[in-house]
């Protein structure tokens, strides 16, 4: 067991990389191989999300972006990605319940606050939408 553990992770290390230099068929088959060999593994969701997300398939990456979050529910970074998936499928309602999640875990990143302003600009609710540009401001680093 722990042989295909290891291996999953290389296969996860291997994907991601290949994912971020633009080799998608190279990067999705290495990160569906890893997540046969790990299905339960969030890392192994959150990377094939995000590389579905990279690839401009969000419909697609919502699937495993919910996994990585339902998994590992302090992951940021896996509410964050699943927000934005749903925001550009035009699924707001859900990516606002996920971007306030990643805001709530990370409440330092200004993207989830960015994100949320849009989102609930196209909620039509305009001044809670400033709120959340004015608190993205205020935690960019500067």
């Amino acid at each position: 067991m722990r042989l295909h553990a290891d291996l999953a992770e290389a296969l996860v290390a291997r994907g991601a990389f290949l994912a971020r230099i633009k080799r998608h068929p190279e990067a999705e088959a290495d990160l569906q191989r890893a997540l046969r060999l790990a299905p339960k593994d969030a890392g192994v969701h959150f990377e094939l999300g995000f590389a579905l997300w990279r690839k401009g398939l969000a419909s697609e990456a919502v699937e495993h972006l919910r996994r990585a979050a339902e998994l590992a529910p302090e992951r940021a970074d896996a509410a964050y990605y699943l927000g934005e998936s749903l925001h550009q499928i035009g699924d707001d309602l859900n990516a606002f319940a996920a971007l306030e999640r990643s805001a709530a875990i990370d409440p330092g990143n200004p993207k989830p606050l960015q994100l949320l302003g849009r989102v609930l600009d196209r909620l039509g609710r305009p001044e809670e939408a400033r709120e959340m540009y004015r608190r993205a401001r205020e935690a960019t680093p500067r």
